[in-house]
């Protein structure tokens, strides 16, 4: 993966940090990067990557609540973007959005009665401003959404894409199956160890994991969610 230009969601988070979420995020990163959905040559480019990086990690993060019953609060998860020096008002710019104004939230006879100076009115608008995971709920995740999986679905079907994500969040599960499977079928096959140190090892998981990940009904329940959602 480009570490060094993609959204630092995945890598950043604790839990995932050299985890298999990182092979799927990989995956659809580059995809992204292949339509062209996600460039880097001016702030505004960088500021939608960063939107982009937050529509994967939402879709992983909601796909393994169902799966491994992970929870998820995207209030807590979603970095906000000021840490990366992306502030409310160029996320308005960009969406061409109007700021909150005070004459949004008090009447101009409050205000006068309050006797506000700016510095006041700063801090109160900054204290009403959404949160970043209110904004992306409110201005971000559906037009986001529909640009990254149009691009996404270029290249990856809906079964794909499960398989993907579901052997990022069970690979091992799946591979304990791939091995009594192997055994109880080739008399003459010893049992391996596979390595998950790269991409291409995600990629041969895949092969190897993919009949067992389709037909195992216990993740019917998240076959379906992703069906209404990709």
């Amino acid at each position: 993966m480009n570490t060094q230009s993609s959204p630092q969601l995945f890598d950043n988070h604790t839990s995932y940090r050299n985890t298999f979420p990182l092979y799927f995020h990989q995956i659809t990163w580059n995809i992204l990067e292949k339509e062209r959905i996600v460039k880097y040559s001016t702030p505004q480019e960088l500021l939608e990557n960063y939107f982009y990086g937050c529509i994967l990690f939402d879709l992983y993060r909601k796909f393994e609540v169902i799966t491994i019953g992970e929870e998820w609060s995207m209030q807590d998860e979603l970095d906000y973007p000021n840490d990366k020096g992306y502030h409310y008002h160029d996320m308005c710019q960009l969406l061409n959005i109007s700021p909150i104004t005070i004459a949004d939230l008090y009447s101009e006879e409050e205000i006068q009665a309050n006797e506000w100076t700016q510095l006041d009115i700063e801090q109160i608008l900054k204290e009403e401003r959404p949160s970043f995971a209110e904004f992306y709920q409110q201005h971000i995740r559906q037009s986001y959404r529909h640009k990254a999986f149009s691009a996404l679905k270029k290249h990856l079907n809906l079964s794909e894409l499960f398989t993907i994500m579901l052997n990022a969040t069970s690979y091992d599960r799946f591979d304990r199956q791939y091995q009594e499977h192997m055994e109880d079928t080739d008399e003459n096959y010893e049992t391996q160890y596979f390595d998950m140190e790269t991409l291409e090892d995600f990629n041969a998981s895949l092969e190897r994991h993919e009949m067992l990940i389709l037909s195992d009904t216990e993740f019917l329940r998240a076959f379906e969610w992703l069906d209404r959602n990709y």
